[in-house]
């Protein structure tokens, strides 16, 4: 039996189209493409030369007929990129390759791409013809992500992730399909119509003025005590302070030059420059740390004298050995040494977040503190440690009391 809710159309004019008098459906022109309701969402699609072009996601019926729009204008110009057989595995990996000399990629950013791409994307979206990924698909994914979660590791239970981490996620997958679209892979990006996750930032762990006085107090014999003085004066990433050199510190004038980081890729040491202008910077030392560093310097030396052959790198940290030290070096005694202290546990990392805190704590003005951390610009400073510039309103009324109160 037919389906009773199927009928003739009657087709007529009105405003310009031809329309359904019964069920007020807009008649399509032979070519123009064809628009689908899909829950929320619209799809369109259109057949050029026997060739299927589609693409969803679209929040209105009127953007998925522009695309029909621009999809002929597109043809009518040549431009037109035509479906391939790839898939989206195939891209992502391609894509890995592209970019493996791009100065423009720092190795850490290469590896934290290829184990997002390894581990998240290929499993979820890698068989997927790449021209007919929307962004419908990937809004069901990410959703999954956030209800599900996310595999630390390979075969690993899956944890509900960060938004920060599924934000990063994102990142790269637009970034990918954004250069799909641009080397002509893709008529264009389906993730320019996506909305982004917008994690809140998650307030930095940290320790307060009196538990830092005791750490330093208290870890005053270790062999990294000029290191976490250097970490706690500067606020500079571990990375950055492993890799200094002696020719990048200058005792006498009280300055660190910071211009280089390292990071252990695939088990080799890999260095690097900073990814921004504000990343070089030159960093004013404050009494303690200068000094911790100058009785370093000088046990150092006492050191490197009874190796044979004596290092040639010229690091300020190393271990006994005289090799360059290392950060899982550092973060297995700087563990040790907090439980000695008994103090809350913090990652190496927070010890940055604690020197930025204390900076504001006593006053520094956000873009001297946005200086010292080589952070992009000061927005970046507010929006990490927006929760230490509450009172500010209120030292800036009692600034203006103590000028122009009675």
């Amino acid at each position: 039996m037919a389906d009773a809710t199927r009928h003739q159309h009657q087709w007529h004019k009105q405003d310009g189209r031809t329309i359904c008098r019964e069920c007020g459906r807009e008649r399509a022109l032979k070519g123009s493409g064809s628009v689908i309701e899909r829950g929320n969402t619209y799809q369109a699609q259109i057949r050029i030369r026997g060739e299927t072009f589609l693409q969803g996601g679209f929040n209105s019926r009127l953007d998925a007929k522009r695309w029909l729009d621009e999809t002929r204008l597109e043809h009518r110009s040549g431009r037109l990129v035509r479906p391939t057989n790839i898939n989206v595995g195939q891209w992502l990996r391609e894509w890995l390759e592209l970019n493996g000399g791009d100065r423009q990629w720092k190795p850490t950013t290469r590896n934290g791409y290829q184990r997002i791409v390894e581990l998240y994307l290929i499993p979820a979206f890698g068989r997927r013809y790449l021209h007919a990924l929307d962004s419908i698909d990937i809004q069901r994914q990410f959703r999954k992500w956030e209800q599900e979660g996310l595999p630390v590791q390979r075969g690993k239970k899956a944890r509900i992730p960060s938004a920060g981490r599924l934000l990063n996620v994102y990142r790269c997958l637009n970034k990918a399909l954004a250069d799909a679209a641009y080397h002509r892979r893709i008529g264009s990006n389906p993730m320019e119509r996506m909305r982004p996750p917008r994690p809140e930032r998650e307030r930095p762990n940290m320790w307060s003025v009196k538990e830092t006085q005791h750490f330093i107090a208290s870890s005053r014999e270790s062999r990294y005590a000029p290191l976490y003085a250097l970490l706690l004066g500067t606020g500079c990433r571990s990375g950055e302070a492993l890799a200094l050199t002696w020719d990048d510190v200058d005792l006498t004038a009280d300055q660190v030059s910071i211009n280089k980081s390292v990071a252990i890729i695939g088990g080799k040491e890999v260095t690097s420059r900073p990814k921004t202008r504000a990343g070089t910077r030159r960093v004013r030392l404050p009494a303690f740390t200068r000094e911790a560093l100058r009785a370093w310097k000088a046990r150092q030396a006492e050191e490197l004298l009874k190796l044979r052959p004596r290092p040639e790198h010229g690091r300020v940290f190393t271990n006994p050995s005289g090799s360059p030290l290392r950060s899982s070096q550092v973060r297995r005694t700087f563990l040790a040494d907090m439980k000695a202290a008994e103090l809350p546990t913090l990652r190496l990392h927070d010890l940055r977040h604690t020197a930025a805190s204390v900076m504001l704590a006593q006053g520094t003005p956000i873009p001297v503190v946005s200086a010292m951390l080589g952070h992009a610009n000061s927005n970046v400073t507010m929006g990490v440690y927006a929760h230490m510039l509450k009172d500010d309103d209120r030292l800036a009324v009692e600034a203006m009391d103590r000028v122009f109160g009675s």
